[in-house]
């Protein structure tokens, strides 16, 4: 190597190094307010809660899910590791919160240095006469668009997100992997024996998958058939199927272990969240534009070559619809969501994603799907035009704007699940859906930033551009600093929309979570009332309320000791969610309030049934057995309670009350 190429190397090294220093500062600027953030009543709270119980067996994250989450083993592990580094005490304000969002801002850095990475790469693939320097420049651009914009302060803020930052870098990263392995020219079917083997592989996979894991409605995952040893053969034959794709397709030992490797990291993604399954068909799009290696002759190898990642996909996508199930999340029928209401909010999910990212607004933790959705609602009508518009004007533009396209396209794809065809939930949009999908807009605008080099306006173009990019941290900065605390945040939601009723109820039961930490009884009282006085404003703006809205005004009803009240709505409830342990426990406490403690014996027993590790339900039932003189059964209850939660000290003072009676 001579000393000019080795001082050009290491000049290069120093560049990138330069580079991710400074992703990595704006990243930490930008959501340093989190650094201090409590916990939210967002789900954080049962999730934590679920946690805790589990802190003892992680392993069980791999067969079921939380109570109300999606099917993430992964991101749960990490969750688990800070707990086991940190500690995690009770409530929203437990003084380890701080470190888990560092955790989750850490694991943001590093998948943005993956994007860093993967944008250089593609880059440099699309536009190899462009100097390093500038290339650094472009994918340092590239990063910063992802990493420091408002809408990834939802993903990275938010606990119960953990699953975005983990999924985002094992995607990034797989991504990247792949297309370092790519060959440039187009890929053909080099052996067809080889190229059958992987497909029967992936077959086989597929096959040893589903009859070795149960996955059956809302039941945790189990054993069938040849259980792991089934699934373990399986995954060997998955590796299989990548490695005979890789080699069908001209891949040489080296780039096929890299096939391998991108396969790998893809599983860890889709272990982290469901979303990612979509991998493939990302890589597909990148292989048309800006990678230039796909034409018609060339179709079936760029399907076989990624043979593993389809059939991969296929079990993620099936474990995440099961999840979806477990957690409660019913895909809303035809007859009350219909296909053209899918269809306008679809088009209104592109509309505010795009715009959203040139010019975030308005954002909120949730933005309801309001019950009806029609072209005479001005907002729907002008997303659809403006979508429509521009689908006709790239259709236009086509041979201009190429990598414009592909970015959308890719865009689109991966938001795609999420737009409101399977819809389940209550948003109509949610800005962490953004994350993965943000990528591919983030590389076409350091491709656009590095094309502009050739143009008389560059420096006007950046300028603008780095004027943006300050705004973006300091519009990320103030995003992040709403998810400090669960105050903070529905404050945010409700100054959005005042009528969010789904904000109403989460300002609602926070202020039951307060009145549980509070020590002064007229304090709690206050705030107990409060509560009341919020859930009943929400009713008042929906007289057709979602089921989980009654429900949390029954739960705040059982602490203001006014069980006859909270007993009708808990029925309800329990009638459309029979299998849901927290309902079917303030059910028993409601019977229990009212004096029907044989009857709410018999509901506790279900709950704690459905779900052991349901620490609440175990508590209550220990309460119903010693009003009913069953001093045995209340014993069990505690010992049980205390299994959960070792040391808590209600359960050891009940414990030695009783063993002394």
């Amino acid at each position: 190597m001579s000393d000019s190429t080795a001082n050009s190397n290491t000049a290069t090294a120093r560049g990138v190094a330069l580079a991710l220093l400074v992703l990595t500062a704006a990243i930490v600027a930008a959501f340093s307010p989190v650094f201090d953030a409590q916990f939210v009543n967002w789900d954080d709270n049962f999730n934590l809660e679920d946690l805790r119980a589990r802190l003892g067996d992680p392993l069980s994250f791999f067969h079921t899910t939380g109570r109300i989450d999606p099917y993430q083993p992964l991101a749960w592990c990490s969750l688990w590791l800070d707990a086991q580094l940190w500690g995690l005490d009770q409530g929203l304000d437990a003084p380890q919160a701080g470190r888990f969002h560092a955790t989750s801002v850490a694991l943001h850095v590093l998948a943005a240095w993956a994007v860093f990475a993967l944008a250089r790469t593609l880059l440099g693939r699309a536009r190899p006469q462009a100097s390093p320097r500038t290339l650094t420049l472009a994918a340092l651009i590239a990063a910063l668009v992802f990493a420091v914009h408002p809408l990834r302060a939802e993903s990275v803020a938010w606990v119960t997100e953990r699953r975005d930052v983990l999924s985002g870098l094992f995607f990034a990263l797989a991504a990247l992997v792949w297309v370092r392995a790519a060959p440039r020219e187009a890929p053909q079917l080099r052996s067809l024996p080889q190229a059958a083997g992987a497909v029967a592989l992936g077959a086989a996979f597929v096959g040893l998958f589903f009859g070795s894991v149960r996955i059956d409605g809302d039941a945790p995952l189990s054993w069938r058939g040849a259980g792991a040893a089934g699934l373990g053969a399986g995954l060997c034959a998955l590796a299989g199927c990548g490695w005979l794709a890789a080699r069908a397709t001209g891949r040489d030992a080296r780039g096929a272990a890299l096939c391998l490797l991108a396969l790998l990291l893809a599983l860890l993604a889709y272990a982290s969240k469901g979303l990612t399954v979509l991998l493939p068909v990302a890589l597909l799009i990148a292989d048309v534009e800006p990678l230039r290696r796909a034409n018609w002759r060339s179709a079936a190898a760029l399907l076989v070559e990624k043979s593993a990642l389809w059939c991969a996909s296929l079990a993620g996508g099936v474990l995440a619809s099961w999840a979806q199930v477990r957690a409660g999340q019913t895909l809303a029928s035809w007859e009350a969501h219909t296909l053209a209401e899918r269809t306008l909010q679809a088009f209104y999910g592109l509309g505010f994603y795009v715009s959203r990212t040139l010019v975030p607004h308005g954002l909120s933790p949730i933005h309801l799907l309001p019950d009806e959705l029609t072209l005479a609602q001005p907002r729907f009508a002008l997303a659809t035009f403006a979508v429509l518009a521009g689908a006709a004007t790239l259709f236009v533009l086509r041979r201009r704007v190429p990598a414009l396209i592909a970015a959308l396209a890719a865009f689109a794809a991966l938001v795609a699940p999420v737009l409101g065809f399977s819809q389940a939930g209550l948003q109509i949009v949610a800005e962490r859906y953004t994350y993965l999908a943000s990528m591919p807009l983030a590389l076409w605008l350091g491709g656009a930033w590095l094309a502009s080099r050739d143009a008389r306006w560059r420096r006007v173009v950046d300028l603008a551009g780095g004027a943006w990019l300050l705004a973006l941290v300091g519009a990320t900065f103030v995003q992040a600093g709403v998810w400090r605390d669960s105050q903070a945040l529905w404050d945010q939601a409700l100054a959005v929309d005042p009528h969010n009723v789904a904000a109403l109820e989460q300002l609602g039961s926070y202020r039951g979570l307060q009145a549980q930490a509070a020590q002064d009884p007229a304090e709690r009282r206050r705030l107990l009332e409060e509560a009341d006085a919020i859930y009943l404003r929400a009713l008042a703006l929906d007289p057709t309320p979602k089921p989980t809205l009654p429900f949390s005004r029954a739960i705040n009803l059982l602490a203001l000791d006014r069980p006859a009240e909270a007993l009708e709505p808990l029925q309800r409830y329990c009638e459309l969610f029979p299998n849901k342990a927290p309902a079917r426990a303030h059910l028993g406490a409601a019977l229990a309030g009212c004096g029907r403690r044989e009857e709410a014996a018999r509901e506790l027993e279900r709950a704690v049934e459905s779900d052991p590790s349901y620490v609440k339900g175990w508590q209550f039932l220990a309460h119903v057995r010693e009003q009913l003189g069953d001093r045995a059964g209340a014993s069990a209850a505690w010992e049980r309670v205390l299994t959960l939660l070792p040391g808590n000290r209600a359960a050891l003072a009940r414990l030695s009350a009783l063993r002394g009676a």
